[in-house]
């Protein structure tokens, strides 16, 4: 790489972060003129929420940036030195890539995923934010039998961070393919595919890892259905739905183990197949099960529990002579608030 080249690219990269920046500061600031007309107590409010957005966007940029420079690395130092050729002539020289190029190279993919993958973590403030302070309502849920404050507060946040670690990994072992693929420590000899000791090693660590993220997932289906806007509403349904995630969260695992195993002993059918009948499993458990226990058109729940729990959710003691389903009029909303039921 050029002197001039690396000029440029490092200008680039320092005109890109600057517009990032630039583009958080301005609306931080007009955001906190806004709040400061309010009140004073707007004005730390809203800054405190803003700067929350902004470290949870740097947190995850950084761990996700990290995650993928440290993936390029492995396929870098997996084959001791990578090689290009060049074409003189009649002859073809091979020439080893620098390893601080190489360094600098998965940095910068690293760097480059991060930001994609990363940037929009504000958006998780309020999940977060609801957890860490801890809710509790003393009301059970009739589909699991919890309380309703791990539905709506602890809940959310475990999604949110199996999401994200299945996306990192998901990217991981696409990358490292491509990158193994690019280097040749993969290839297609002979009709079949022939892999590096060290590539089967790290991908097979991967594909392990995806199922364990996986396994975790459907550990978390019963809470989704949940939370579903239209959960299953007989005792029988609902059961039979919360087995199939179970079995499902089993041979995920069991894939997970076979992933492992392969990393070891390169048994390639063995993983094929144990991918595949996951997949089908996978399959049956969100398509074939659900519509062999379908108990008629979706409802939604009964009026009196759904009112039970709002009032619950939103602190109001909702009476029955205020409800007026054919009366829609701004006044007659208004008046089921007071300021002390917003307070709550």
């Amino acid at each position: 790489m050029t002197p001039r080249l690396r000029r440029w690219l490092t200008g680039g990269a320092a005109a890109i972060l600057l517009l990032f920046l630039g583009r958080w500061l301005v609306g931080f600031l007009a955001l906190r003129w806004w709040a400061a007309a309010i009140s004073p107590d707007a004005l730390a409010s809203v800054t405190r929420w803003s700067l929350l957005g902004l470290a949870l966007d740097v947190a995850a940029v950084l761990i996700a940036s990290i995650w993928f420079a440290a993936q390029a690395l492995m396929v870098a130092r997996s084959i001791g030195s990578v090689q290009v050729e060049h074409q003189i002539g009649d002859l073809r020289v091979r020439e080893a890539i620098p390893t601080k190029l190489l360094l600098t190279g998965a940095l910068a993919i690293g760097a480059l995923l991060g930001l994609v993958t990363g940037v929009g973590a504000r958006e998780w403030r309020a999940p977060l934010a609801l957890a860490w302070q801890g809710v509790h309502y003393g009301v059970s849920d009739p589909f699991l039998g919890r309380d309703l404050g791990v539905l709506t507060a602890n809940y959310p946040v475990w999604h949110l961070a199996q999401r994200y670690t299945a996306l990192l990994v998901i990217l991981g072992i696409v990358l490292s393919g491509l990158l193994y693929l690019g280097i040749g420590a993969l290839r297609r000899v002979d009709r079949r595919w022939d892999l590096h000791l060290d590539a089967r090693r790290h991908l097979g660590g991967l594909l392990g890892m995806l199922g364990l993220v996986i396994a975790v997932g459907y550990l978390l289906a019963p809470m989704r259905l949940a939370t579903a806007a239209f959960a299953p509403t007989g005792d029988s349904s609902a059961t039979v739905r919360i087995l199939a995630a179970n079995a499902a969260a089993g041979a995920a695992i069991a894939v997970a183990a076979m992933s492992f195993a392969w990393a070891v002993r390169a048994r390639h059918s063995l993983l094929l197949a144990g991918w595949t009948v996951f997949a089908l499993a996978a399959l049956a458990e969100r398509v074939a099960v659900p519509a062999f226990l379908a108990e008629g058109p979706s409802r939604a729940p009964p009026d009196a529990p759904a009112r039970q729990m709002e009032s619950v959710f939103w602190g109001l003691r909702i009476e029955e002579s205020a409800i007026a389903p054919l009366d829609t009029t701004p006044s007659s909303v208004l008046a089921l608030w007071d300021e002390r039921a917003l307070s709550r």
